[in-house]
């Protein structure tokens, strides 16, 4: 017996009327596992067993990582909260190959221009590094906490299929990845953060029956809780604020003035050789990858958003086929009295009091470890800054 297989109706292919070797990869699986659609590549399939953009070709997916490395591991361990403050900062001394014998700051964030100190340092708080994509987060999480935990946490909570040059600062802070991962691996490693912290290896076999009625053990067999409910739910949120208010904007999608409850996160790789967005909606997650099967930059990338690229593929079908009641299902919510919800306190990014100067968006919190507000800091990174204070 096989997955239940949607039919997308072709929408699954991307071209681009200009350059027609431009390459896509899409794949949709639901929250046990099940692949409901893989689309290798851009043009009419000839053969069997060839190339595929979606489940055999790794991709760079650039900071669509995040979530799956740093941001998951140090929010599953309860380091980070919500509003915790960081410090957009590189934390990272290296040596500079542009100037021998003199050293650079690394990460420094994306920015339109070709200026090498691209960093704030402000104090901002964690669900905000993450909807605008800062660099310099997740690379200050792998030197507090360790490459190697992040590794693991990546590798086997998540089943990211990492190589072993990977257990390094760049790939698991930016997705500079030694060989990169497959759209299909990718999208399987989001999966806890719509499921409510379940896994299933993508599987697109379900079940297997032999001539005298035995069941196979198979990888969709396979269904366990990797992550808290808690962390899980956290993670959607932010992930949610990044469609709403940061660079998945372009994402969202809406029917008779609803809006589908979507969560994701974009990625873009160094000379714009690759864009991938991973979209989650209450039914399934899905993710789609752009580029070209060599590096190359993709032309009129400015013009190009990951996200209204993957809408342009799973938000037609969505408009077709869910009704209001699919548009009114929301994400697991965790068990009542696990979970805080309230305003943030500007000042300390904790959970504001009735006095305390309160930012716009509500937080999100576990019960276990909401930090009620005392007008003192709760913060990762400083030490950092008065390291370097210090020389």
């Amino acid at each position: 017996a096989t997955t239940f297989y949607r039919d997308l109706d072709g929408d699954g292919e991307y071209t681009d009327e200009e350059n027609l070797t431009l390459q896509s990869g899409f794949t949709a699986i639901d929250y046990r596992g099940r692949v409901l659609c893989t689309v290798g590549g851009v043009g009419q399939k000839v053969g069997s067993l060839g190339t595929s953009f979606a489940s055999t070709e790794p991709q760079q997916p650039g900071s669509a990582i995040k979530p799956v490395t740093a941001y998951g591991f140090a929010l599953d361990k309860d380091y980070i909260t919500w509003g915790t403050h960081v410090l957009d900062y590189p934390p990272i001394e290296m040596d500079d190959p542009k100037h021998p014998g003199q050293k650079k700051l690394w990460p420094t964030n994306y920015a339109d221009t070709n200026d090498t100190t691209v960093y704030t340092n402000q104090k901002i708080d964690i669900y905000y590094a993450l909807q605008v994509s800062k660099n310099t987060i997740p690379a200050l999480i792998c030197k507090r906490y360790g490459v190697e935990n992040v590794f693991n946490f990546a590798t086997q909570t998540l089943g990211l299929q990492l190589r072993p040059r990977d257990k390094d600062y760049a790939p698991l802070s930016v997705g500079a990845l030694d060989h990169g991962v497959t759209v299909k691996n990718l999208a399987n490693a989001y999966m806890v953060y719509g499921s409510g912290g379940m896994y299933s290896p993508a599987h697109i076999i379900e079940k297997i029956t032999t001539t005298d009625g035995q069941e196979m053990d198979l990888p969709g067999s396979v269904y366990n809780r990797v992550i808290s409910e808690e962390t899980a739910f956290v993670m959607n949120k932010m992930l949610q604020n990044v469609v709403q208010n940061g660079t998945g904007t372009s994402g969202q999608i809406i029917k008779n003035g609803k809006f589908l409850p979507i969560a994701g996160k974009t990625g873009t790789t160094s000379d714009w050789y690759d864009l991938t967005f991973v979209g989650l909606n209450p039914h399934f997650v899905s993710a789609i990858w752009i580029g070209y099967s060599k590096n190359k930059t993709i032309q009129n990338h400015f013009a190009i958003k990951s996200p209204l690229l993957w809408k342009n593929v799973i938000g037609e079908w969505i408009q077709q086929h869910y009704d209001d009641e699919d548009f009114e299902k929301d994400f697991p919510t965790p068990p009542e009295g696990t979970v805080k919800t309230g305003p943030v306190c500007a000042q300390t990014g904790k959970m504001a009091g009735a006095a305390c100067p309160k930012e716009q968006l509500m937080g999100y919190w576990k019960a276990s470890n909401a930090p009620n507000c005392d007008n003192r800091e709760m913060g990762l990174g400083y030490n950092v800054y008065e390291e370097y204070a210090d020389e």
